[in-house]
């Protein structure tokens, strides 16, 4: 069933949205074993956390003011860490209450005739079938880290279809395994969940050295030309030489806020002398005008963004010529993980790279090119128009 609800998640226009528009919410669902409950309320002045006992009585309240975070409160009569998100955006509220040993999770929802589907490390165990607010207690693993999600679906048009549309909320929490460990508990969530994501895109030529298409991209004469590579093995380092390089930094704990940057790299033209030897003819910087970037949504925990460019070889005639194409759709999430496509001109390599804050890079994609010939546009064209998942 997760499985299936993921795959749809994936291919609904939000992906792993948080937050929704919400309403007053109604008495939880039951809760076995526990002396008491704790519930995600919305009242006027915002979420809170709510916790009753037996008879429904309000023994404890914790207020929520921003959208995601997590803070020390008291439930089940000890100290617990509250972790929330999706309070004030798009999706399913969700607010996660860790305790030594118990988790428990509870949610609101005021969309009518959907179905709220609890997931933990993959597996449901709660499904809540009214538009009201819901809580199930966990029997946690002490010292080990949960991955908990809330998924809403919403009923389809076409019977064929299973459902129409799914908002998905997802946290992961780190379980103490005794109650001194709550005082340090958010600094160990903290760990679990990047302050930093930072996604590189670079294209370069791996040779020393590539011939010029004489006429197309040198002077009108007999002389022999060539363009100088950057030489090299794939590689994130900062001082790769490369032809074009986007980075997208996102900062999770400012709202999130994106920021990017875009370079194009020097084009050096040698030309061989009447003693055969390769000299130093001309170079060139190309505009980085067509790189764009564009955010398209984002979450506590997840960003979709939109990477474009075209730049073209500022030593050649633009008219024959193809540029350094490619779209490129991302979606990157705080927790590491990176989906998406790219549909590029196989010339020349590509490179993408994701890291964690200040960690080291891990490899999304490597693509090599298929020829020089693709960005001249008489012998290129289609055949060097290519596309990749990842």
């Amino acid at each position: 069933m997760y499985k299936r609800l993921n795959r749809l998640v994936m291919a609904s226009i939000t992906v792993l949205a948080i937050g929704a528009g919400l309403s007053e919410a109604v008495p939880a669902m039951a809760v076995q074993g526990q002396a008491s409950t704790i519930e995600l309320l919305k009242g006027r002045s915002g979420y809170e956390l709510v916790e009753k006992n037996a008879t429904g009585t309000i023994i404890g309240s914790s207020s929520l003011a921003t959208g995601h975070g997590n803070r020390q409160i008291q439930a089940h009569g000890q100290p617990a860490v509250a972790n929330f998100a999706g309070l004030y955006g798009e999706g399913v509220p969700l607010a996660i209450v860790v305790s030594a040993g118990t988790t428990d999770v509870t949610w609101s929802n005021d969309v009518p005739n959907s179905d709220i589907h609890v997931f933990v490390d993959g597996s449901e165990v709660a499904l809540e079938n009214s538009a009201n607010s819901g809580t199930t207690h966990l029997a946690a693993h002490p010292g080990q880290q949960m991955s908990i999600a809330a998924v809403r679906t919403h009923p389809a048009d076409d019977a064929n279809a299973a459902y129409a549309t799914a908002d998905f909320t997802q946290e992961t929490v780190f379980v103490p395994q005794t109650t001194s460990q709550i005082a340090v508990a958010s600094a160990l969530l903290a760990t679990t969940q990047a302050a930093t994501s930072k996604f590189r895109q670079t294209t370069f030529i791996p040779d020393a050295y590539l011939d010029a298409p004489q006429g197309v991209c040198t002077p009108l004469n007999t002389n022999s030309y060539r363009f100088v590579g950057d030489a090299r093995t794939w590689s994130s380092a900062d001082s790769a030489s490369y032809r074009t390089r986007m980075d997208v930094l996102i900062d999770w704990l400012s709202g999130p806020s994106i920021s990017w940057s875009r370079s194009v790299g020097t084009t050096v033209r040698q030309v061989q002398n009447a003693f055969g030897s390769w000299v130093f003819d001309t170079s060139a910087t190309a505009p980085n005008t067509s790189m764009t970037m564009v955010v398209q949504s984002t979450s506590s925990n997840s960003a979709v963004i939109h990477l474009h460019q075209d730049v073209t070889n500022p030593l050649c005639n633009g008219l024959l010529t193809n540029g350094i194409y490619a779209d490129t759709n991302l979606a990157i999430y705080r927790t590491g993980a990176i989906s998406g496509s790219i549909n590029y001109l196989a010339m020349p390599n590509y490179e993408l790279y994701l890291r964690q804050d200040s960690g080291s890079y891990s490899t999304v994609a490597r693509l090599a090119y298929i020829s020089p010939l693709c960005l001249v546009k008489s012998l290129g064209g289609v055949a060097c128009t290519t596309a990749t998942s990842f």
